[in-house]
């Protein structure tokens, strides 16, 4: 029988046949969409800028270590080597969207979220105002601080050793203090003796608790303490009356002393100037003295006047010249 005639002859595709194909499409499909969202989710169709940095050690980064900007993940580090001075060489390559952000003045920085989490590469910018870097460029590195260079600057292990030792201190203590012979019991044991003889009376606090009129004394020398505080208070209150009276007198004095002074200097001026005017006064009196003597003498020789007169007394030195003259 003729093959081309069987063909022609063959039954159409049933129904599940053609569900089966449409299925198998539908499936096709899918999984290229997944695989597309994930590749595009992972940045597999990204186009990428590969540049290296150079840093003093490894600090634990290995390839597919995330590269980080601003804690957004722009790409990976995809091979670490030890260079022949003994640096270490990064190969990064980062997604090119974020290749105009990489400028010659971003540095590269080690870090890690916590001390045990993993560590990454951080891409920290600039000022902005450099120009990017180009592809197979350097990109500045900024060596961080280890845990074992923080472990050294803060001298943990010589902390630990005073740790220890303040330990070993704070134990000694506490057997000491649990020692029935020791310190602590031997003062307790001396609180409850002293305290069992004041409780009984014996001594001079517990002869003054002991005794039933006790709080009456006690409450009649405080009463006689409050009086004398209260006339301490008045007496300070009549200092202080005093006090004010003392600086309004001092004032009015101050005020009155300038007037007092220039009246005292003018009498002064007064008394001068009259003492100076004393001698001419003292010498016309002399001389008026004279001139009575002379009208005196006079007188008594007159014939008329002098048969009337007393005899003259016994000279007693009136005709002794005046003081000053």
């Amino acid at each position: 029988m003729d093959t081309g005639k069987l063909i022609m002859a063959r039954a159409p595709y049933t129904f599940m046949e053609k569900l089966t194909g449409l299925l198998l499409v539908a499936l096709f499909l899918f999984v290229m969409g997944a695989a597309a969202i994930v590749g595009a989710g992972r940045g597999l169709f990204r186009g990428y800028t590969h540049y290296f940095a150079v840093f003093s050690q490894a600090y634990g980064i290995a390839p597919g270590v995330d590269v980080r900007y601003f804690g957004i993940d722009i790409g990976t580090v995809t091979e670490v080597e030890l260079m022949g001075n003994n640096k270490i060489r990064m190969s990064l390559r980062i997604a090119d969207d974020f290749a105009d952000r990489v400028l010659g003045d971003c540095l590269a920085v080690v870090k890690s979220p916590t001390i045990i989490g993993s560590e990454f590469i951080e891409i920290q910018p600039g000022t902005g105002h450099a120009r990017p870097i180009p592809e197979g460029g350097q990109i500045p590195a900024k060596d961080t601080a280890t845990l074992e260079d923080m472990m050294a600057a803060l001298e943990i292990p010589k902390k630990i050793v005073q740790m220890n030792r303040l330990l070993s201190d704070f134990i000694s203590i506490a057997d000491r203090l649990q020692d029935n012979e020791g310190p602590l019991f031997a003062t307790l044991e001396n609180f409850r003796t002293v305290s069992s003889r004041v409780a009984e009376g014996e001594g001079s606090l517990g002869a003054l608790l002991s005794r039933p009129d006790a709080h009456d004394e006690l409450f009649a020398a405080i009463q006689e303490i409050r009086k004398a505080s209260v006339s301490v208070r008045d007496a300070s209150a009549s200092i202080r009356d005093a006090s004010a009276s003392i600086r309004v007198a001092a004032s009015a004095l101050e005020k009155d002393v300038p007037g007092i002074t220039r009246q005292t200097d003018r009498i002064l001026r007064e008394i001068e100037q009259g003492t100076q005017s004393f001698p001419e006064v003292a010498r016309g009196a002399r001389e008026g003295l004279r001139d009575v003597h002379q009208v005196l003498d006079s007188a008594k020789r007159n014939f008329l006047i002098r048969g009337n007169l007393a005899a003259d007394p016994p000279p007693q030195g009136l005709d002794r010249p005046l003081r000053g003259r």
